[in-house]
């Protein structure tokens, strides 16, 4: 997976955020469609910027937001299809591979982190990171590839998020955060890690080795993943390294059986522009506030 430099996707806008992705895929729960067997996810990060007109960051926008289709409700073992029928849903579900998972056998430590809850004084070990970065990209406030490690991009993700919510703008993780993020019921029950089995699709990829500079680049057929893990570290939002963490004793063959991050639903709604902010590496999608 060849690296754009680091800026890191999201943001935050009338009272919600969205997210926009660099270089990575898009994924979606199943939201009670079960009938249909459709799903979708999603991922952001970082604070907007000022502006009365298009980014105006409020409470009661946030409140307003259908939380039901906003933001990802359980998947029910199917992610990265959206039910639906609009311009962005027909887009998203033409390009994004459709991931079917399931919560058996998960480990002991898989099982943790999907039951994990933080209470104030506790601090943020990789547990609760893994859950915490969930959470934002749930809530359209991406923190880049999940690594369960409390960073920069995870303090930019949850200050998007607070900003958003109408909730005071600090550097570390409070009991008003929390609250804020866990309160949607079909949210905080979704699985955070999940087993997904291997599939030829998966492994038969175009693999290279990526030089460095940009003229060896420029002579690439293509820019490729270097190995499997990359990319089914892409697929998931994960980070190659947290992968194999997770799955210590895994081949990476189709057919086997590993845990992921489990993706949630993407932000359906229309962006009217994208600022780049250089001094902060982020990424802003605006909205136009609407009353």
């Amino acid at each position: 997976m060849y690296q754009l430099k680091k800026i890191s996707t999201a943001v935050a806008m009338i009272g919600f955020s969205t997210a926009v992705f660099m270089g990575q895929s898009v994924a979606a729960p199943l939201d009670s469609v079960n009938a249909n067997n459709q799903a979708t996810t999603n991922n952001s990060d970082n604070q907007a910027p000022t502006n009365n007109d298009e980014a105006s960051i409020s409470k009661n926008n946030a409140n307003k937001a259908n939380a039901a289709e906003e933001v990802s409700p359980v998947t029910n073992g199917v992610s990265q299809k959206l039910a639906r029928d609009s311009k962005t849903a027909n887009a998203s579900n033409k390009f994004l591979p459709t991931i079917k998972y399931t919560t058996d056998n998960l480990s002991v430590a898989a099982q943790k982190v999907n039951k994990a809850t933080w209470k104030e004084g506790m601090s943020i070990d990789r547990v609760i990171g893994t859950k915490l970065q969930a959470l934002l990209n749930w809530h359209h406030n991406g923190v880049g590839p999940v690594d369960g490690y409390w960073g920069k991009n995870t303090r930019k993700a949850m200050q998007a998020f607070q900003q958003a919510n109408g909730l005071a703008v600090t550097d570390t993780l409070n009991n008003e955060t929390w609250q804020a993020l866990t309160k949607n019921e079909k949210l905080t029950v979704q699985p955070v890690l999940v087993s997904y089995q291997i599939t030829d699709a998966d492994v038969n990829i175009k693999m290279t080795e990526i030089p460095a500079g940009a003229e060896a680049k420029s002579k690439l057929e293509g820019l490729y993943y270097e190995s499997i893990t990359e990319g089914l570290a892409e697929k998931f939002h994960i980070s190659e390294s947290y992968l194999k963490a997770l799955n210590p004793k895994a081949s990476f063959t189709a057919g086997e059986t590993i845990t992921v991050y489990n993706p949630g639903n993407p932000n359906t709604k229309p962006v009217s522009r994208v600022v780049a902010d250089k001094a902060t590496e982020t990424l802003y999608a605006m909205m136009i506030k609407t009353t």
